[in-house]
């Protein structure tokens, strides 16, 4: 069997994700699960290697396909838009937030073209995102965007339980009025949707309180009373 191919985007330039990416490309270690390929910027990628005094190759691809993943080489989707000349490791900036931008685009083409099979984000930082001109609170929205998705939420999976959130990316103030009756039935239908994908024919769903002891018949709080039951 073949196995998937995932385009990898760097994240933030100036932040963690350089790093991330340019250790476990080292080590090589998911190369056993997947065949990877960095969306980046292949002269950052080479400054992370170089700093963290790794044994790392970056090669620059001109598409998925190209790569040959090893231990100690990284195959690079470039994209040309860092100075390095004003790079500065953990000041990300608008620039930055607009490379970000760039990477998870030209990654989301890829998947949609049929190039690579999934996609792995590293973190970005939201705020220079937005300072950039990019109005989206987070990979989420920007994805959703992308992809011209209209019905979405942000779904974790691990050791046999899935967990969606009914908000995403707001103030913790604000959840509160953002839980409502369709709110919380659309959710629950996205998670319906997603575990039929995943194989699971009849799913079993729990909704989670928002209160403590789940308001507590009204005592601390009205949402389960109102909106949750």
């Amino acid at each position: 069997m073949n196995k998937p191919r995932i385009a990898i985007t760097m994240g933030d330039p100036a932040g963690i994700g350089p790093e991330i990416v340019a250790k476990v490309f080292e080590s090589g270690e998911v190369l056993s699960a997947c065949t990877p390929v960095v969306v980046g910027s292949a002269a950052v990628l080479e400054k992370a290697a170089r700093d963290l005094k790794l044994m790392l190759s970056v090669q620059p691809v001109a598409s998925p396909s190209d790569a040959s993943p090893a231990p100690g080489r990284a195959d690079v989707i470039h994209l040309d838009n860092v100075d390095l000349a004003k790079h500065r490791w953990g000041r990300p900036n608008a620039a930055s937030g607009s490379a970000v931008v760039g990477y998870i685009t030209r990654a989301v083409d890829l998947a949609r073209q049929g190039a690579v099979d999934a996609i792995t984000t590293a973190p970005i930082s939201k705020e220079m995102m937005n300072a950039a001109g990019h109005s989206f609170a987070g990979h989420t929205e920007l994805l959703a965007h992308l992809t011209g998705s209209k019905d979405y939420g942000m779904l974790f999976v691990g050791g046999g339980l899935a967990v969606i959130l009914a908000t995403i990316h707001v103030a913790l103030k604000d959840v509160p009025h953002l839980i409502t009756r369709e709110g919380v039935l659309r959710t629950i239908r996205l998670a319906h949707g997603s575990m039929r994908d995943f194989g699971v024919e009849r799913p079993r769903i729990g909704v989670a309180a928002l209160n403590p002891h789940a308001g507590e018949g009204g005592l601390f709080g009205n949402e389960e009373l109102n909106e949750l039951l």
